[in-house]
């Protein structure tokens, strides 16, 4: 029994194998590869948890996980190609925040390059 707990919280972790007292966190995200197809494909490469399923509504990105944060680097690669939906995870507003502070970085250095 203990062997298939561990297994089992294990499944939804990739590097950190974070165990929260609570159940994994399910992160969803819309995805729109329409003007980047071969991206599409790179990203269903590039995932380590999670999956992509095909809704009504389009193409969405799933993932179960202990820890929302080992996802960030994967959504941030392709914040441009898709939408994390709000949830307890934050992550939506973790990548709005880090996008605007590399926006803001970004516009430093050109002036600075000036």
């Amino acid at each position: 029994l203990a062997e298939e707990t561990v297994r089992e919280r294990f499944a939804h972790a990739g590097c950190s194998g974070a165990m929260p007292w609570g159940a994994p966190v399910r992160v969803e995200a819309r995805l729109d590869f329409s003007d980047a197809p071969g991206l599409y494909h790179q990203f269903l490469r590039e995932i380590r948890l999670g999956r992509v399923s095909e809704r009504e509504e389009g193409l969405f990105y799933e993932a179960e996980v202990n820890d929302p944060l080992e996802l960030l680097p994967l959504l941030r690669s392709y914040a441009p190609w898709l939408r994390i939906l709000p949830g307890e995870h934050g992550l939506d507003v973790r990548l709005r925040e880090d996008l605007e502070q590399m926006r803001r970085a970004a516009e430093e250095m050109d002036h600075e390059a000036i």
